[in-house]
């Protein structure tokens, strides 16, 4: 479980995964992982059940930060309106476009959320044939 805001080298990816419940969280791990001279890339898969953007925690802080780390950061927002959206597809295909389009030598997995969620997303990252060792979690109630 991550709970302290751990650096990577520079020469390694870090993709945070979380949904509405793990934002709070993320959001700071996030902006500590920036603040730093020598971040990483960062990818935010950012789940959650909503199909307007005034229920996104959080968005208009992202939108900054995309912009001001254009070159260290962007973020994908996944809207369903399923109240099983954890199931689908759509994180699964996220996850391997970023796997197949990374060019770093290490790809990190850090996932906030509800138990459901970082199980299934851990199941999904092991389908994926990511070694469990790149892969960190920390569940919300």
């Amino acid at each position: 479980m991550q709970t302290k805001n751990q650096l990577l080298p520079k020469d390694s990816q870090l993709v945070f995964i979380t949904d509405e419940t793990g934002i709070f969280d993320t959001f700071e791990q996030l902006k500590g992982q920036l603040s730093q001279l020598t971040a990483p890339f960062i990818t935010l898969i950012y789940a959650i059940n909503e199909n307007d953007d005034d229920h996104f925690p959080f968005l208009r802080e992202l939108n900054i930060l995309e912009k001001r780390f254009s070159d260290k950061f962007i973020g994908h927002k996944l809207q369903t309106d399923s109240v099983t959206f954890y199931v689908s597809s759509l994180i699964q295909e996220f996850l391997e476009a970023i796997i197949n389009s990374s060019i770093d030598p290490k790809l990190e997995f850090s996932i906030f959320g509800p138990d459901e969620f970082v199980n299934q997303t851990t199941d999904i990252l092991g389908f994926l044939d990511v070694k469990s060792s790149f892969i960190k979690s920390k569940k919300i109630q």
